[in-house]
């Protein structure tokens, strides 16, 4: 073998390179700039590191998902809520999952290529919904009655 270290030594220039790489990307996607988005996202592909650009777009786009939901969350936290507060909150929530849906596919699909932006759209948001499962589920039953318990119990 005429480089024996070659490639360990490629490899590590190509981590240092998406290191390197990161902070912008995720710096240009929390501030919607589509062209710069593209850019880095491109020179990532290149380098075989397709899997950080999605990385780093799910880590901008559940932020602002997580911060609706502690919204949300306080709308109905507090002893005097009841069923109707909960109700008002989850619908708010999910109103605004919707329109996150829409308006990040909006901005997005005009820095990824054609077909790329909805499934890292899903991506993101299906994963936040999966990190709100447990209180989603605790907001959910505080809205209805106990199981076996009569209806209007809650």
């Amino acid at each position: 073998r005429l480089l024996p270290t070659a490639a360990g030594r490629t490899d590590a220039l190509v981590a240092k390179l998406e290191d390197g790489l990161r902070p912008a990307l995720l710096e240009a996607i929390s501030g919607r700039q589509p062209a710069e988005v593209a850019r880095h996202a491109a020179t990532l592909r290149a380098l075989g590191a397709a899997s950080a650009v999605a990385d780093a777009y799910v880590q901008c786009a559940q932020g602002p998902l997580f911060e609706r939901w502690n919204v949300a969350r306080r709308g109905f936290d507090g002893a005097a809520s009841g069923a109707a507060d909960v109700a008002a909150a989850l619908a708010a929530f999910f109103g605004a999952v919707g329109e996150t849906a829409g308006s990040e596919f909006g901005w997005l699909s005009k820095a990824m290529a054609a077909g790329e932006a909805a499934p890292l759209v899903v991506q993101a948001l299906t994963g936040a919904l999966e990190t709100l499962r447990p209180p989603l589920e605790a907001a959910l039953s505080s809205c209805l009655p106990p199981p076996g318990g009569p209806p209007g119990a809650a």
